[in-house]
């Protein structure tokens, strides 16, 4: 998965394979963030725009876990 931060800022709270904590960043305009493997979780700071791209077919029902 892809997010690219157009505008604003968020913190991204980023977990391993195992859904355990690895660590949190900041992301501001103009940052990439690419997941190979894991979760992560997004916390808007500032009215945020961005573009995510997952590859695909995605299916919201099947291919998401909420932690």
């Amino acid at each position: 998965e892809v997010l690219v931060i157009l505008e604003g800022i968020v913190v991204a709270s980023l977990f391993d394979r195992n859904l355990e904590f690895l660590k949190e960043i900041t992301l501001s305009s103009g940052f990439v963030l690419i997941t190979f493997d894991g979760g992560h979780g997004l916390k808007v700071l500032k009215d945020t725009k961005l573009l995510e791209v997952k590859q695909g077919p995605y299916n919201d029902q099947t291919d998401k876990i909420r932690f």
